[in-house]
């Protein structure tokens, strides 16, 4: 385990209070998504209870989040939580957001869903308001805000 990790693994398990839903923001798109694996590996999540909201378009919707939905309604197979994993929330639409607040306000039982985007603002105040917010460094001026340089 790299030194990121074991140093996220103290943060982490500093934090009393496991929430369902987190909002990862700021830094590069790397880092986004390293911290969404280093608070999966400290939580004991393991691969096979990660679900991805995922689509075949440049947006998520409504019936993309409906079968994320779904999907984070099977009890953990190997861990003790079934993690619903969202990289470039950006790209949910409108009514794709709506679909995603009801899941946030009725959370399946051991279900925590992941959310991850450099363009906070994209996203419903409602949405982000509940999410535990975790900000990133901001981004150096060499990286493009998908974290390439």
């Amino acid at each position: 385990m790299s030194l990121y990790y074991y140093s996220r693994l103290e943060q982490i398990l500093q934090d009393t209070q496991v929430m369902h839903a987190y909002l990862i923001t700021g830094g590069a798109k790397e880092e986004r998504q390293k911290e969404i694996l280093s608070r999966i590996a400290v939580l004991q999540v393991h691969a096979a209870d990660c679900i991805y909201c995922q689509s075949d378009t440049d947006k998520i919707g409504i019936s993309d989040v409906r079968i994320f939905t779904k999907q984070l309604l099977f009890v953990p197979n190997q861990s003790p939580f079934v993690a619903g994993i969202i990289f470039d929330a950006h790209r949910l639409t409108v009514e794709a957001q709506n679909a995603l607040l009801k899941l946030l306000e009725e959370p399946p039982p051991r279900a925590l869903i992941f959310c991850e985007t450099y363009q906070r603002d994209t996203l419903l105040p409602t949405v982000v308001s509940r999410c535990q917010e975790v900000r990133l460094r901001a981004q150096s001026d060499n990286e493009t805000p998908d974290g390439q340089q």
